[in-house]
């Protein structure tokens, strides 16, 4: 019987690794390939669109006039201790007359020149870095982000205009506050994942072949279970040590039976119960008991 365990664990280490990375490949493959035809097709524009035309997973392109800063971001935690900020949440104007306000989520290292267009909005500084240009996805806002987009435009508010909003007050900012944030997406963006993905599936289809080579090409010998040595005395396989019956070896202390016709030396003869004088020179013996 041959070790067909051993076979096929030889057999699963690539071909394991090599479905996680063909699995991985065709999603990010997907994923770019659909984001980059819809980001190349017709673009829903918020500049003009109304609130009725909104809905989630839209592609949607708009220009951006006015920032208002970031209301909140995203922090990546290493073992509860290295903190990094991968993401953040500006608060901009959308839609006709920029009359509503919307989320935009960027990457931290691509918010300078929202920054600085929110320093300019604010009077904070006099260098205008004009109508950014963006397109992305729409998406739906959780309870979270809406919290903070809520407590952020009510002390932006309140501090801008020296008051205390009322729960009335709060009740109509509320209804300028969209459910959305816009996902930026690049097309360069795009063309990376594809080009992830078809890296990631092609070494999967790789380690899938040279996992079916080695299967082929590897001789397995028969799987011979070993058993656990007891000790001479204890393995009836095992040769007894005490007897000459399958090693040869003789016992010293073992005495052969004597019949009063042995060719034995004396000292046999005498333990025998014979008197050795009974015997004749010619072979010949006259029995005699001794005294």
């Amino acid at each position: 019987m041959f070790n067909k365990n051993k076979r096929a664990k030889k057999f699963s280490d690539l071909l394991i690794p090599g479905i996680i990375l063909i699995i991985i490949g065709i999603v990010f493959a997907f994923q770019g390939i659909r984001d980059y035809s819809k980001l190349n097709g017709d673009l829903l524009n918020l500049n003009t669109a109304s609130e009725k035309d909104l809905d989630a997973d839209k592609y949607v392109e708009i220009d951006v006039d006015y920032a208002f800063y970031s209301f909140c971001e995203n922090v990546e935690t290493t073992n509860y201790v290295f903190k990094r900020t991968t993401d953040q949440y500006y608060l901009i104007s959308a839609l006709k007359d920029n009359e509503y306000y919307i989320g935009l989520n960027i990457a931290e290292s691509k918010k300078s020149e929202l920054e600085a267009l929110s320093d300019y909005t604010w009077s904070q500084s006099g260098a205008d870095p004009g109508t950014l240009h963006y397109i992305g996805k729409l998406c739906k806002s959780d309870s979270e982000i809406m919290g903070y987009m809520k407590n952020y435009i009510y002390d932006m508010y309140e501090a801008a205009y020296d008051i205390t909003l009322t729960s009335t007050e709060k009740a109509t900012l509320d209804s300028y506050m969209l459910p959305y944030y816009i996902k930026i997406m690049t097309k360069e963006g795009c063309r990376t994942s594809i080009i992830i993905g078809l890296i990631a599936f092609g070494l999967g289809i790789l380690l899938i072949i040279l996992g079916i080579i080695r299967h082929k090409n590897t001789v397995y010998g028969p799987d011979i279970q070993s058993e656990p040595y007891t000790g001479a005395y204890g393995n009836p396989t095992t040769p007894d040590m005490n007897t000459g019956m399958n090693s040869g070896y003789a016992d010293p202390n073992a005495q052969e039976p004597t019949t009063p016709f042995s060719d034995s030396n004396t000292s046999e003869a005498a333990t025998s119960g014979l008197d050795p004088d009974t015997f004749d020179g010619d072979g010949t013996s006259s029995f005699k008991l001794k005294d």
